[in-house]
């Protein structure tokens, strides 16, 4: 915890801080892919997906429809540990399955 207090206008702040060590290890990213299973590419589910990821900017709903219908998974690339939970939950909370590979 820090607090610091400007000697001119006495304005102060207050907070935390994490230091990090020369030989901590970083998070390695990791490998996602996001899958429909069974289910069918509907209409909602994949305008949900378009707006779920940067990887999708740009791409309208019947574009995602077809790169599932031709390969049912679409790779995201490797993500840090942060991006994983938030595209996990948004894609299973539209249908989706969402494949981890480390």
């Amino acid at each position: 915890m820090f607090e610091v207090k400007c000697s001119y206008c006495g304005h102060e702040e207050a907070g935390t801080f994490c230091p990090t060590f020369p030989d901590m290890p970083m998070a390695k990213p990791a490998m996602v892919e996001i899958s429909l299973n069974n289910a069918l590419p509907t209409a909602g589910n994949l305008l949900g997906l378009s707006k779920l990821h940067k990887r999708f900017n740009g791409l309208k709903p019947l574009d995602l429809k077809t790169i599932f219908l031709a390969g049912h998974t679409i790779s995201l690339g490797d993500l840090n540990a942060e991006d994983i939970e938030q595209v996990k939950r948004k894609a299973e909370a539209l249908g989706f399955s969402v494949m981890i590979k480390e």
